[in-house]
């Protein structure tokens, strides 16, 4: 029997599909928006063909907007951050009963280094606004291996229906009231995890690996004090979880990335190849940005942006472990 909850789940890439696989295991009616008719024809054609037909007619893809989201009493936002501002305004000027929203995008708006849950708050006028992060890949949602969420808001009551709508025996739900440093963290660990890439398409060894994974790690947690983040929120599952997670996965487009990068390639060849843009291409421009507005000497990331941009070479990586403080 199906649930009472609708979810609606705005975009088609990777995570949108787990997550609406999420709620329909959960036992809840989810519906994707597709950017086009034949994209919701493939993603309706996935879940009806899957194993046992367990999911058929949980989830259904539409490319109309306004249908999809209607009578959504929970809509998640996971559509590139590039996308992002158009898409959450197009969902403002639209009658939705819903007042319950989630971004599941981990990234920054490039021109003002703004996070995703502080643009779909503005644009959709709403203060029950929360947010998505890991650890988790989502090939292992889709596999229904277990695994474990972050969902954060200042609202209660957004937590609550997102556990609901969401939570299984092989999908855990965290919930969290820190919407600051968990969407940070979440977002600004994709650049430690493209510069393990790098070392990685270096062929650098396991130790030097494991210097970039650490100092980049404590790079990113001063960062994210400087704007007000917990410290120790980088050291947990949505920081260094997400990070070990995104560093080492095959699965991982950011790992991929670094390992191209490291390897020599450019970045405009790398992207062509990859089956949609990693959202870290824009954590770094933002963390370089943000580290340089408020003073910070950051070297491993300093090094992930400058070969992420062609500015220097791959063996830059090196230079900054040898360089970055050890303690």
């Amino acid at each position: 029997m199906l649930g009472d909850e609708a979810v609606a789940v705005i975009g088609s890439g990777s995570m949108g599909i787990a997550l609406a696989h999420a709620a329909a295991t959960a036992g809840h009616r989810a519906t994707v928006w597709c950017p086009d008719l034949a994209s919701a024809g493939a993603v309706s054609a996935r879940f009806d063909g899957s194993p046992a037909r367990r999911l058929e007619g949980r989830v259904r893809a539409s490319a109309v907007l306004a249908d999809v989201v209607r009578d959504a009493a929970l809509v998640i936002v996971t559509v590139p951050s590039t996308q992002f501002r158009e898409t959450a305004r197009t969902l403002g000027s639209l009658e939705v009963t819903s007042r319950t929203w989630l971004s599941a995008t981990k990234g920054f708006e490039r021109d003002t280094c703004l996070r995703m849950s502080e643009i779909l708050a503005k644009e959709v006028g709403a203060s029950a606004v929360g947010v998505v992060a890991g650890a988790n890949i989502t090939p292992e949602i889709l596999a229904d291996d277990f695994t474990a969420i972050v969902v954060a808001s200042h609202d209660s009551d957004v937590c609550a229906l997102a556990k609901r709508c969401l939570e299984s025996r092989q999908l855990r739900v965290s919930c969290s009231d820190d919407v600051l440093s968990i969407e940070l963290a979440a977002a600004l660990k994709n650049v430690v995890a493209i510069g393990v890439g790098i070392a990685a398409g270096l062929e650098l060894g396991f130790n030097a690996r494991s210097i970039v994974f650490a100092c980049g790690l404590r790079e990113i947690a001063l960062l994210g004090a400087a704007l007000g983040a917990e410290s120790r929120v980088f050291a947990g599952v949505t920081g260094a979880g997400d990070l070990f997670l995104t560093a080492s996965s095959p699965d991982s487009l950011n790992r991929r990335l670094g390992v191209e990068l490291g390897r020599g390639r450019t970045l405009a060849d790398i992207v062509t190849e990859l089956p949609e843009t990693p959202e870290g291409i824009g954590s770094v421009r933002a963390c370089r940005a943000l580290a340089r507005r408020h003073g910070l000497r950051l070297p491993i990331a300093e090094a992930v942006a400058a070969i992420l941009e062609g500015e220097r070479d791959p063996e830059a990586i090196e230079t900054a472990c040898r360089e970055a403080p050890l303690g």
